[in-house]
């Protein structure tokens, strides 16, 4: 369960939560007193976003990773914004966290289930997020559809010169197709997260011109 390399240097610098369609999340809905646990935190941008912009409690955010070096980086940078939520950042495996049950408002995963190199381990993070979270709580994030537009990748090789993300997109399907990456179909995520009991489910593909795969949102309501 680590990102492909070069990722995390890739988005240094950039949010996601921000861009999140009010259909899948209403930041505004986000409040101090609210128990937030982000799973595969990455280097703490989305975190860092939502205390600076929607003034969440930093003690009342939990930051969970297991890649070490992306972990070091968010442990230095949020500690040094938000000091007092260093014991909130844990170097863990998010499939089994540790963390209380029936505690949370919202379970966040940004481009992490696809990290997770089979179905099963999907299914322990979609009860791992229903046990930690209070009954009307929302676990929501968005990953990789199972789907490869082998038109695009394959125009995205024949170019001579290549931008940086398109470099990374090739990196992407060629992970996919060796069994690193898991693309799942937004609909089959849905029935595992209804299996797992969350009471309603929620996709929306994200379009995209040039890019060979696609990321889905995804919003399962405990």
């Amino acid at each position: 369960m680590k990102s492909l390399d070069g990722y995390f240097e890739l988005i240094d610098g950039k949010t996601y939560i921000d861009k999140y369609p009010p259909s899948v999340i209403k930041l505004e809905n986000l409040k101090n007193d609210s128990i937030f646990v982000e799973f595969g935190g990455g280097i703490g941008n989305d975190i860092n976003f939502l205390i600076n912009s929607f003034g969440l409690n930093p003690k009342n955010v939990y930051f969970l990773d297991i890649d070490n070096d992306a972990y070091k980086k968010a442990f230095k940078r949020l500690k040094d914004f938000f000091g007092l939520i260093d014991y909130h950042l844990l170097l863990r495996d998010a499939r089994k966290s540790n963390l209380k049950g029936n505690f949370a408002d919202f379970v966040y995963a940004n481009n992490m289930l696809h990290d997770l190199e089979n179905k099963k381990n999907i299914l322990k993070i979609l009860k791992e997020a229903f046990r930690v979270l209070k009954k009307d709580g929302l676990f929501f994030g968005r990953t990789l559809s199972n789907e490869i537009n082998e038109e695009k990748f394959r125009k995205i090789l024949e170019k001579k010169e290549r931008k940086g993300y398109e470099n990374f997109s090739i990196k992407i399907v060629k992970a996919m197709k060796d069994n690193i990456l898991v693309g799942i179909n937004p609909k089959e995520l849905s029935r595992m997260a209804k299996k797992v009991g969350f009471k309603k489910t929620y996709t929306k593909i994200i379009p995209t011109k040039w890019a060979p795969t696609r990321d889905f949102y995804f919003k399962f309501e405990k």
